[in-house]
């Protein structure tokens, strides 16, 4: 659980998750680095962290999944969600399953995790969402970090979308220190939900200039 690069790899096809972070009773998951490789097809998620510290999910291409590309989930109280960096990431192509929804980066936790320092930045999001659903006329966020658990230090920066939204962009709720800059979400037309970052409940906020 310590220590560990993963790079240069091609991974398809698989039945569930490419890439799994976890571990059930400390030590848990420290300086994990997941760079410059490729998950096209698989079964679930690209990328899942449940928990850990010092991890970095780093220049990969990401594409087809049918449910989240690079998500944080299924933690439990008190387990560590810290220093975790999701940075220049292409992502092609997700929520091929209609049944959730249809977030490309997301966190959804309501569990108790231990949150600080959570960067997204430089990630490119293209091709959309590929189910019956449709991120146009949504509420749901391609980029989503949501649910009871408080995060403490959230940073979205520089985020590049090649998909219309017509609803909100991303979205943020009981959030300690966050700040959404420069990020580019085409489509956003000014209605009554349409915003690149609807944020509820949250404190200490910079939001914008996002063009």
């Amino acid at each position: 659980n310590y220590n560990v690069e993963i790079y240069d790899n091609t991974i398809s096809d698989v039945y569930g998750h490419a890439i799994y972070i976890r571990s059930n009773n400390a030590p848990f998951p420290n300086n994990i680095n997941f760079h410059n490789n490729i998950i096209r097809r698989t079964g679930v998620m690209g990328v899942a962290i449940v928990n850990g510290t010092n991890i970095t999910i780093k220049s990969n291409l990401v594409e087809d999944t049918p449910l989240y590309p690079i998500n944080i989930e299924d933690g439990i109280a008190d387990q560590p969600a810290q220093h975790i960096y999701i940075l220049d990431n292409t992502i092609n192509r997700w929520g091929w399953d209609p049944t959730y929804t249809a977030h490309a980066i997301s966190a959804e936790e309501s569990t108790g995790l231990i949150w600080d320092d959570v960067v997204v930045d430089g990630n490119k999001l293209q091709g959309g969402d590929a189910g019956a659903t449709n991120t146009t006329n949504s509420t749901s966020g391609p980029i989503s970090f949501w649910g009871g658990d408080l995060k403490k230090n959230l940073k979205i920066t520089n985020n590049v979308s090649s998909v219309p939204v017509d609803g909100w962009a991303s979205r943020f709720n009981n959030v300690s220190g966050l700040i959404v800059q420069h990020n580019t979400f085409p489509g956003i037309a000014g209605g009554s939900t349409d915003e690149v970052a609807h944020i509820t409940n949250s404190t200490n906020v910079t939001n914008g200039p996002n063009p």
